[in-house]
Order: C-alpha cells, then sequence, then structure tokens
C-alpha cells in the first residue's frame, strides 16, 4: 500500500489554526516574485506577490496570539488581514479568513 502524504486533521483549535496559517503566509512569501512574475489578471501590474506580502506581514507580526479558540484566532487572523489588505488578492485573502472565522463562529 502507497504511503499517502495527506496529513490528517482530526481537529482544529486555535493554536493548529495559527501554525497552519503562519505557515501558509509564510510559504506564499517566499514566491512574491514569481507571483509579481506571472500577474497578468485582473490587471497586469506585477504586483500580486507584493500585494500579498503587505497583506500577510501585519498578521505575521500580530502573533503568536496563543489563543485555543478556534473563534478568537481566526476572529483576529481576519481582523488584522481586513484592517491591512491591499490590492485585490489582499482583499480576496482578507474575505476568505473573515468568511473562514464566521464559518468557526457558527459551528460552535
Amino acid at each position: 500500500m502507497k504511503k499517502s502524504h495527506v496529513i490528517q486533521v482530526r481537529y482544529l483549535d486555535g493554536l493548529r489554526y495559527q501554525r497552519a496559517v503562519l505557515a501558509g503566509l509564510r510559504e506564499i512569501i517566499s514566491h512574491e516574485k514569481e507571483l509579481n512574475r506571472i500577474n497578468v489578471f485582473p490587471i497586469p501590474d506585477k504586483d500580486t506577490g507584493s500585494n500579498l506580502r503587505k497583506t500577510f506581514t501585519p498578521i505575521i507580526e500580530k502573533f503568536p496570539l496563543w489563543e485555543t479558540s478556534i473563534n478568537e484566532t481566526s476572529r483576529s487572523v481576519a481582523e488584522v488581514a481586513i484592517d491591512y489588505a491591499l490590492g485585490y488578492s489582499g482583499i480576496i485573502f482578507a474575505q476568505f479568513l473573515s468568511g473562514f472565522a464566521e464559518g468557526c463562529h457558527q459551528s460552535v
């Protein structure tokens, strides 16, 4: 049987969410130049990577919040993202995080 490289997540609390968000944001930031290079839609202004970095950096700087509640942590992340969202890509990502936070709140 082939081993799967998919991580099985049995629960998601605030700490796990923080770790996942931070790892994901850092990974995206590490590809800033490539994202700028391939940015052609909706406006070919070559700034998607830079806008995402500028949106994500304040989130990274606000951590660690060390909240154990997924509701509190996801809401805090979304608020910072909305406050610092830049460009279409930043706004879209901030709205995604806001929707995730809303979903976490409704599921409790």
